[in-house]
């Protein structure tokens, strides 16, 4: 029977070599199996040197050993790979090791006398079962070993060790049991107290290392710095203009509520600028505040304003109360005093303006269109839209030729009695737009017919 060589390793694998080297005086040289000669190891030869290796029973791997005839005494390395060698290039991985002995032309079978060669100090092979023993220590517990060693004599058994886990297990009853050995475990994850509860404790391990802590609970170590969002991220670059630098970023001015502060300041707030959008079109004037001397909700001065007299005569006013940001009426200016920029109401404001503070819009002049032809037609608003709902006073009214609301031929506030009277040609169809501070008006615009 020819002499074999036999490796073993985990089942069903493909491209197994072996090939046997020897030390000789410091110079590692290897088996010719083509040319039956020793020659120092060399890359270059690679495919020279291979023994092919096929899988046999229980994981055994076997390949035709070298002839042994003119070997001298001693112990020979036989080293097996998976891979490929091709001249020139390594790519394989070693799989395991093994020894050849030659005493006086008779060889000892390794696998012949497993136990002898297991246990001999005069080689490296106790030594690297030892390693690897330490390492399976490390995953399965001293002693763990999942594999007994009569798998490896051909003994036709398999030892699995009882440590390993079957399908379904580990159920609620089993842990119930103590089938995991951790008296805290049902502590650690099924506890509600944070402190104590494991994943919570791993989740917020993970919020602090991205900062995210820093939204609600932690403070931040300088409100302006704000070291805790780093520079040019997304966030840092919703903070900062400029280059995503939180530094730049103040509190005082850059937060929600010092912007809020600084469109106040500068009597840009939304309300302002939404209080009427259609307002826009019928040619703001220009805008200012309440000035230093409030006479009355009738009469009062402005911060800013020409110096004619009767100059916005006729214009239509918007007085925004500061105190009630959902306040605004409008009234028609039916004087004004250029020396002191004193304007004089159609009728009281429901509130006392408030110097420096309430926020007034000047418009165009009031338009009545009193043309050739034009008749009175007097519109009158109320809560329910009907004639028998309740007046609606204080409210801006606006005529349009058109649609679309861009070309205003009148408009006007109503009074008390929730009445406005616009001068319009007889037959033609007119459209009606109403605005007023906190009310809503369905169906705009109102489509009339002038009588």
């Amino acid at each position: 029977m020819a002499n074999e060589i036999r490796i073993p390793f985990q089942t069903g694998c493909t491209d197994l070599w072996a090939m046997v080297m020897f030390d000789d005086s410091g110079t590692w040289k290897v088996r010719d199996v083509t040319a039956g000669a020793w020659d120092v190891y060399n890359n270059a030869d690679l495919d020279d040197y291979d023994i092919v290796l096929t899988e046999g029973p229980l994981g055994i791997y076997l390949g035709d050993a070298p002839s042994l005839s003119g070997w001298a005494d001693g112990e020979y390395g036989v080293v097996a790979y998976q891979g490929s060698h091709v001249d020139g290039v390594e790519t394989a991985v070693v799989i395991n090791v093994a020894s050849i002995r030659v005493r006086s032309e008779a060889v000892i079978d390794q696998f012949t006398d497993i136990d002898t060669i297991l246990t001999d100090t005069t080689t490296d092979i106790p030594a690297l079962i030892a390693t690897a023993q330490s390492d399976l220590d490390t995953i399965t517990g001293t002693g763990g070993v999942l594999i007994g060693t009569d798998a490896m004599d051909r003994s036709g058994t398999l030892d699995v060790n009882t440590k390993t886990v079957t399908n379904n297990a580990i159920t609620a009853a089993a842990i119930a049991d103590a089938a995991i050995d951790n008296a805290t475990f049902a502590a650690d994850v099924g506890s509600t107290a944070y402190a104590t509860n494991i994943i919570a404790l791993a989740v917020r391990k993970v919020m602090d290392e991205l900062n995210l802590d820093h939204l609600m609970k932690v403070a931040v170590a300088d409100r302006d710095a704000l070291a805790e969002v780093v520079d040019d991220t997304v966030l840092a670059n919703i903070m900062t203009k400029t280059d995503g630098d939180t530094s730049d970023f103040d509190h005082a001015t850059d937060s929600l509520e010092g912007v809020r502060d600084a469109i106040t300041a500068n009597y840009l707030s939304i309300l302002d600028i939404l209080v009427d959008t259609t307002t826009l079109t019928e040619e703001v004037q220009f805008s200012t505040t309440v000035g230093a001397t409030v006479t009355s909700a009738t009469i009062f001065n402005l911060t800013a304003g020409v110096a004619n007299d009767d100059a916005y005569n006729d214009a239509t006013i918007c007085v925004m109360d500061d105190s009630n940001s959902s306040l605004a009426e409008w009234r028609t200016i039916v004087d004004y005093t250029g020396s002191t920029k004193t304007v004089t109401l159609d009728r009281a404001l429901s509130f006392t303006p408030e110097a420096s503070t309430d926020v007034v819009f000047i418009t165009g002049k009031t338009r009545n269109n009193n043309v050739a032809g034009g008749s009175a037609n007097t519109y009158t608003v109320t809560d329910d839209g009907t004639a028998l709902g309740n007046a609606v006073p204080d409210v801006h009214v606006w005529v349009t030729s058109d649609l679309g609301g861009n070309t205003i031929i009148a408009s006007g506030t109503t009074d008390s009695n929730g009445a406005v009277t616009f001068y319009l040609d007889a037959g033609k169809t007119y459209y009606i737009w109403k605005h007023k501070a906190g009310s809503t008006f369905e169906a705009q615009p109102e489509i009339a017919v002038a009588v």
